[in-house]
């Protein structure tokens, strides 16, 4: 066997690049596992037409007609450059219903008073 495979320098070598190449693909495995989307809210869409409605905070569970929802929470009204307006809820689903989220989306979808239904997506600052 070669004198340089048998030295101390090239064995520390050898294992340090090992522990390197198990500490990255356990890094990689773990960001594939992190979650995309908050999963129990979701982002409601209201639309124009309901502005006053929404700013005077009428909108209740109730009006979402769904069993699975648990709770809503007034987000801000918007007003961009390009003069669409828009106001968010975000929807608190129950937790022993998260697993149905899409039929939830589907059914807030079908609401007149909302123009588009979205889960709310994870933002990470950093890795763990």
């Amino acid at each position: 066997m070669n004198k340089y495979l048998k030295s101390k320098k090239y064995r520390m070598l050898l294992l340090s690049f090992t522990v390197f190449c198990v500490s990255l693909l356990c890094t990689m495995s773990a960001c594939k596992s992190r979650d995309e989307y908050v999963n129990n809210r979701l982002a409601v869409s209201i639309a124009f037409e309901y502005k006053e409605f929404f700013l005077e905070e009428k909108f209740t569970v109730e009006d979402f007609n769904s069993a699975y929802i648990e709770s809503i929470q007034y987000g801000p009204w918007y007003s961009n450059a390009g003069g669409v307006e828009v106001g968010f809820i975000y929807v608190q689903l129950k937790e022993k219903y998260v697993k149905h989220i899409d039929k939830v989306m589907q059914s807030i979808n079908e609401l007149d008073f909302v123009t588009k239904v979205e889960k709310i997506p994870v933002i990470y600052i950093s890795d763990p």
